[in-house]
């Protein structure tokens, strides 16, 4: 092979490893945003146990407007979970957005160099 055209398939193949860091990389991003995101929502579930036990504690010994409070605490804890929950599918949909735009740009990077004559 001619030192021009090895080089270029070089350059396709350092332009496919660079695609593949990426790629990796990525991936790894999306299970710790995922990992992260999975503590968070139970930690609220965790953090709202605790403010309903303490409100069922207070009804307990007579205060009985904490019912309401508790129902208002109960519609928080539903509406951050559901923002929660929202917000989580907007990132990981980019994630996966941008996985493919990589692995289209990849696909084509192997359909180029495929198509050069090396020898």
């Amino acid at each position: 092979m001619e030192v021009k055209k090895q080089d270029e398939f070089e350059k396709y193949d350092q332009m496919i490893q660079t695609n593949n860091d990426s790629l990796d990389k990525l991936r790894a991003d999306r299970r710790k945003f995922e990992e992260s995101n999975d503590d968070l929502f139970e930690s609220i579930h965790q953090s709202f146990q605790r403010l309903r036990y303490l409100n069922d504690e207070n009804i307990h010994f007579g205060n009985s407007a904490n019912r309401r409070w508790q129902s208002q605490n109960d519609e928080q804890e539903m509406s951050f979970k559901r923002r929660l929950k929202n917000s989580a599918t907007n990132v990981l949909e980019a994630y996966d957005s941008e996985v493919k735009s990589i692995e289209n740009e990849n696909d084509e990077l192997y359909r180029l160099r495929k198509g050069k004559q090396w020898d």
